[in-house]
């Protein structure tokens, strides 16, 4: 018998039995609930493993169910009672034969991704959606257990059978609230169902037009004590290379300070300042401080804003490069991309509307990048051209921050789901400076012996 005529057969016998004790005993129809399928539940046999919740298809995928991977994440636009409605599936059976009572009206949805892509009929996405994801717990651990949400845009409320557990962001406000914020919920006690059917929903509330809900990092289950650990270790270490980095910084105004000549040094040390306030703005510690997201916003667009044509201007005065030519036009073409790197600056000043800041970023400033390496590709290798060595350990260190440039900018723009790489790789580029100075202070050495020899 096909599946189809046996999911028919079921569902006959099933209306007609579910009228007969309609008619005939409707406390006999309370106790026997309808049945829910079993694809649709993930089970968790163990918290202690920090399982993934994460979906197990892709949203174009949406009618492609594979063994062991139909469980995942849906979606609704519609409005949703959680009490009511959490109440209504810890009630139902389980099944593995009967049809799906809990899929209208929810759509299967990547998680981590863009809300957008199941909502493909939308051009707007500020309004409000219901994530489900049903959990089948049989774990009998009474170790307090957490939730790891990933980054939600905008604003978001967590429901778990039916009880609001947590919530981030003033539901409605104006501005933004938290679209860049790691959600970690530590659930409370006996909330959560430990042999047996869980109902978690997530009301998410995005403010672009073009983005909302579970964006990003991943999603799932673990003892709060490891979560929060890793939650915080991460946060520390982002901080300790950050220290580093400002270090460096401080190096470079030091030299600058002591040979002012040496005017490279001075936009090195601007360059390594602006990005340790934009990774460390790009951190969750941020918002550990308590200011108001707006104002941590401006600072980072602004960090974001200096920090390519502080990079090209450090490169252009370290290596002498002829004044005429190539160089000469080089450098007029190079007033357009710093141009637009100051308007950014400029409307990130004036403008308190981040949907502005991010449009102008995303349309001028980042397309910027791509002329930024190529010159500065150029410039460095027209330097190896002419046997400068210091230029060889230049090359290195800049083509690891340049693919770590991209990576970043592919994870910002949702092409990529890993997390940023910028503030770990940027340490090759500082090893190459250092190699750089260590060969000039013996080319000085050298100098100042010959000179003393003369003398």
């Amino acid at each position: 018998m096909s599946r189809f005529r046996r999911l028919t057969l079921v569902g006959i016998i099933t209306l007609a039995g579910s009228s007969i004790l309609h008619c005939g005993n409707k406390e006999e129809n309370k106790e026997n609930p309808r049945p829910i399928a079993y694809r649709s539940i993930q089970q968790i046999d163990s918290v202690d493993s920090q399982p993934s919740l994460d979906s197990q298809f892709r949203a174009d995928e949406q009618e492609i169910w594979l063994p062991e991977q139909e469980y995942g994440w849906w979606i609704s636009d519609q409005d949703i009672d959680p009490a009511a409605y959490s109440k209504e599936l810890l009630n139902m059976q389980i099944s593995p034969e009967s049809p799906d009572r809990a899929a209208a009206p929810w759509r299967t949805i990547q998680v981590p991704g863009n809300i957008a892509a199941a909502f493909p009929e939308r051009d707007d996405f500020t309004g409000e959606f219901w994530y489900r994801k049903l959990l089948y717990v049989n774990d009998p651990s009474d170790v307090p257990v957490a939730l790891e949400l990933g980054i939600i845009g905008d604003r978001d409320v967590l429901y778990v059978n039916g009880v609001q557990v947590g919530h981030t962001g003033t539901w409605d406000a104006a501005g933004p609230q938290a679209y860049d914020r790691e959600r970690v919920y530590v659930l409370p006690e006996n909330i959560l169902n430990r042999n047996g059917l869980n109902v978690i929903l997530i009301k998410v509330r995005g403010y672009f037009t073009y983005e909302a809900g579970i964006l990003k990092d991943h999603t799932r289950i673990t003892p709060a004590a490891a979560g929060l650990r890793d939650f915080y270790l991460t946060g520390l270490l982002n901080v300790l290379v950050l220290v580093v980095y400002f270090s460096v910084g401080s190096y470079f105004l030091f030299l600058f300070v002591r040979r002012r000549v040496e005017r490279e040094n001075l936009y090195f040390a601007l360059f390594a300042y602006a990005l340790v306030a934009y990774q460390f703005l790009r951190t969750q510690i941020k918002y550990e401080i308590g200011l108001d997201l707006l104002l941590l916003k401006r600072v980072e667009y602004l960090a974001l804003s200096g920090m390519a044509p502080l990079l090209y201007t450090f490169v252009r005065n370290y290596f002498h490069l002829p004044a005429r030519g190539y160089f000469k036009w080089q450098d007029r073409i190079m007033y357009l991309p710093i141009a637009i790197a100051a308007a950014l600056a400029v409307m990130v000043m004036v403008s308190s509307d981040i949907n502005d800041w991010n449009w102008f970023n995303n349309t001028f400033y980042l397309p910027t990048f791509g002329v930024y390496v190529i010159v500065l590709l150029v410039i460095i290798a027209y330097s190896i051209y002419k046997g400068d060595r210091d230029a060889i350990y230049m090359m290195i260190g800049i083509l690891f921050f340049m693919i770590a440039i991209g990576v970043d900018t592919a994870t910002h723009l949702n092409y990529l789901n890993i997390p940023r790489i910028l503030g770990y790789v940027f340490i090759m580029f500082v090893l190459s400076l250092s190699l750089i100075l260590a060969n000039r202070f013996v080319r000085l050495s050298i100098q100042v012996e010959d000179l003393n020899r003369n003398l």
